[in-house]
């Protein structure tokens, strides 16, 4: 059953950075790297290992055109892959025991979507059009993402101000001169943060921003060209 669609909007915003905030978010979008390749490459070596086995290639070569007859062949696929972990569920808890290393700067949270990245690249290879595994190098990872506005990356109103709150940073969103329309959402609880953008310094093109998702349970720092 197809899921009801939400309509949704986005609003965005900059952050009032400080230097010092500027150097731990940069600090985590490379945690955030390393966490991912690290996953990805285990995830890979078991995709290897399992590619390598005669009943994997038996499977894969009798894929044709016909849907029908190739569910059961896709049945035993599933299961080969979940034999040798490699899934959704798989990389949650690859990235579970390796996030307590990084617990004062990742949250459980953003460490799960961490994963559905990683499993994201598994399934462009697998059933999309991705030719092969991509590693991230320094800087290329410029977004990290929440499950909900309750724990994690959270957006918050204090005195009067909105703030992006994420283990002991709290960043004022710069959002004062909002019209009635963009302050709706983001003054109730149905609207959460969506994403908080790049670096913001003087003679360089690169900002945090802050976006607000209306009806979407999903936080995400991201970092941005201006």
């Amino acid at each position: 059953m197809a899921k009801k669609k939400v309509p949704h909007f986005i609003i965005e915003f900059p952050l009032q950075t400080e230097i010092y905030q500027e150097h731990v978010l940069n600090k985590r979008f490379d945690i955030a790297r390393r966490m991912q390749n690290a996953v990805l490459s285990m995830a890979v070596k078991r995709y290897f290992e399992m590619t390598k086995t005669v009943k994997f290639r038996k499977l894969w070569a009798q894929l044709g055109n016909d849907k029908k007859k190739n569910e059961p062949i896709w049945l035993q696929i599933f299961q080969m892959m979940d034999d040798y972990r490699i899934g959704k569920s798989h990389f949650e808890k690859d990235i579970k025991s390796m996030q307590k290393h990084f617990k004062k700067n990742i949250d459980s949270f953003t460490a799960q979507k961490i994963a559905l990245k990683v499993w994201e690249a598994f399934d462009d290879v697998l059933f999309g059009k991705g030719e092969d595994f991509h590693f991230k190098k320094y800087g290329q990872v410029d977004s990290v993402e929440g499950k909900s506005n309750n724990t994690g990356i959270r957006y918050i109103r204090r005195d009067d101000h909105n703030y992006i709150l994420w283990f002991g940073l709290m960043v004022q969103v710069d959002n004062d001169r909002l019209n009635c329309y963009e302050w709706q959402p983001c003054r109730t609880r149905s609207a959460t943060v969506a994403s908080a953008d790049g670096l913001l310094k003087e003679n360089t093109n690169i900002m945090y921003s802050w976006s607000c998702r209306a009806n979407h349970l999903s936080n995400s720092i991201t970092k941005q060209a201006k």
